[in-house]
C-alpha cells in the first residue's frame, strides 16, 4: 500500500524511476496533499469507530431517575449494569462491520495517494516534454534567423526575389508564434506541479531523458499485479465485507436480545427493593415491519457495492490495457521519429548545397526545414508518452510506491 510503505526503508520499496527529482516532488505530493490527510482523517476515524464497536461486547451502564404522582413526585434512581450474553450475532457483526470499513478507509488512503502520483507524474513529465519542444524550437528560431539573414543577402545582392525572404520571414514567425503557444502551456504545467506540491516557488531543474530499458517495460504479468494491488480494488472487496456484515446487523435487529442484568435501586417507595440480578430479554422495534424493510435495503446495497467492484475491476482493465497499448505505440514512434529526425537533417544539408547550386527552390528548402523540426517534435511527444505510460504502469502495479524520501544532493530536490 502506497501510504504504509512511507515509513519504510529505501531498500525495502519497489523500484524507483531514476530520476531524483520525480521521485522527490511525487513523494511530497503524496505526503502533504489535502486530499491524503483527510483520507488519513477518514481512517483514524475508522479505527475509532472500531474501537468503540469492540466496547459493546462488554458491560454497559445505566443511570435512570423517574418521579410520577402515585410517590408525591420522590425520584427514584436506577442504577443498572447489563452484560449482553446473546444478541443473535448482532455485536460480532458489527464489528466486523467496523474492521471492514476501517480496511475499506485504509484502502482509500492508498487511492487517494495513487491518483495524487499519477497527476503529479503526469503533470511532471508534461513539462519536460513542453520545455524539450521550446528548446527545439530556440534552435529552430535560430536556424531560421539564419536562413532569414543569408536569403536577405541575396536579395541584396539581387540573386534572389524579395518573396523569398519574405517567405522565410513568415516561417521564422510561424515558428516563433508556435513557441510562444508552447511556453504558455509549459507554464500552466508547472503551475499544475506547483498546486500538487504545494510549492508556490518549485522549479523543475532535472531534465527527464528516455531510457528505453526503463521506459518500455515488458507487458507480462501487468495485468495481473494491477489487479491486485489496485486500492479501488481493494476499498470496495472491503465496502462489500462491510455490507455484508451490515445485512448481518440488520438481520440480528429482528431477534431479542437476552443480557444479564444487575440494577440498584434507590429512592422513592421503590427503594426497598434495592439490588437485584437477573436475565432480561429486550424485544425492540422501530414501527412496524421497518427492520425487515432495513434487512431488504441492506441487502440491494451489498448487490450495489459487489456491482461497483466488478465494474472498478474492468476500469483498472482498461486503465492498464490503454497504458501498455499507448507505451507499445509511442516505442514505435520514437523509433520511427528518431529515424525521421536524423533523415530530415541530412535532406536539409542536401537541400541547402543544391539550393546554393540552383538545383533546388527556397520554398523547398523552407519545407524541408519544416519537416526537419516536425520530426523532432514528434520524436519528442513520442518519448514523453513511453514516459508517461511507463510510470502510470509503476504505479498502478504497485511497482514504484511514492513516499517521504530525503531530498538528493543535486538531484533538482524540491525546495
Amino acid at each position: 500500500m502506497i501510504i504504509l510503505c512511507l515509513a519504510a526503508p529505501v531498500e525495502a520499496r519497489a523500484a524507483e524511476p531514476s530520476n531524483d527529482e520525480l521521485v522527490t516532488i511525487v513523494a511530497r505530493v503524496v505526503d502533504t496533499h489535502p486530499a491524503v490527510v483527510a483520507a488519513r482523517s477518514n481512517l483514524a476515524a475508522a479505527e475509532s469507530d472500531l474501537e468503540g464497536s469492540k466496547w459493546s461486547r462488554y458491560p454497559g451502564l445505566t443511570v435512570e431517575g423517574f418521579a410520577d404522582g402515585r410517590d408525591n413526585g420522590r425520584v427514584t434512581t436506577v442504577v443498572s449494569l447489563e452484560q449482553p450474553l446473546w444478541s443473535a450475532g448482532r455485536i460480532t457483526a458489527g464489528i466486523s462491520q467496523a474492521e471492514a470499513r476501517v480496511d475499506a478507509a485504509r484502502a482509500g488512503v492508498d487511492e487517494a495517494a495513487l491518483d495524487l502520483a499519477l497527476r503529479a507524474s503526469i503533470a511532471y513529465v508534461e513539462y519536460q516534454r513542453l520545455q524539450a519542444r521550446d528548446r527545439i524550437y530556440d534552435e529552430s528560431v535560430q536556424e531560421h534567423t539564419r536562413l532569414v539573414d543569408s536569403i536577405q543577402r541575396r536579395v541584396e545582392q539581387q540573386i534572389s526575389a524579395e518573396s523569398d525572404a519574405a517567405y522565410a520571414l513568415q516561417r521564422l514567425l510561424t515558428v516563433q508564434q508556435e513557441q510562444t503557444q508552447n511556453q504558455v502551456a509549459a507554464r500552466l504545467a508547472l503551475s499544475r506541479l506547483r498546486e500538487l506540491t504545494g510549492t508556490e516557488d518549485l522549479e523543475v531543474k532535472a531534465v527527464l531523458r528516455f531510457a528505453p530499458q526503463e521506459h518500455q517495460p515488458s507487458p507480462e504479468g501487468l495485468l495481473r499485479a494491477a489487479l491486485d494491488f489496485s486500492p479501488l480494488s481493494r476499498r470496495l472487496r472491503a465496502e462489500i465485507d462491510a455490507a455484508v456484515a451490515e445485512t448481518a446487523v440488520r438481520k440480528a435487529q429482528i431477534w431479542p436480545q437476552l443480557n444479564l442484568q444487575a440494577a440498584h435501586y434507590s429512592g422513592g417507595s421503590t427503594g426497598g427493593l434495592g439490588t437485584r440480578v437477573g436475565l432480561v430479554m429486550r424485544v425492540q422495534t422501530d414501527g412496524g415491519l421497518s427492520r425487515l424493510s432495513a434487512v431488504r435495503s441492506a441487502e440491494q446495497r451489498e448487490n450495489a457495492v459487489r456491482s461497483a467492484a466488478d465494474s472498478a475491476l474492468r476500469d483498472v482493465r482498461e486503465q492498464v490495457m490503454a497504458d501498455l497499448s499507448e507505451n507499445a505505440a509511442a516505442g514505435s514512434r520514437v523509433d520511427l521519429g528518431t529515424r525521421a529526425t536524423a533523415a530530415a537533417r541530412a535532406v536539409t544539408d542536401s537541400y541547402l548545397r543544391q539550393f546554393t547550386a540552383g538545383r533546388r527552390s527556397w520554398p523547398e528548402v523552407l519545407n524541408v526545414v519544416r519537416e526537419g523540426l516536425v520530426a523532432r517534435i514528434v520524436e519528442v511527444d513520442a518519448q514523453a508518452s513511453a514516459m508517461s505510460s511507463a510510470l502510470r504502469l509503476k504505479l498502478r502495479t504497485g511497482d514504484w510506491r511514492p513516499g517521504t524520501r530525503p531530498p538528493v544532493a543535486g538531484g533538482g530536490a524540491v525546495p
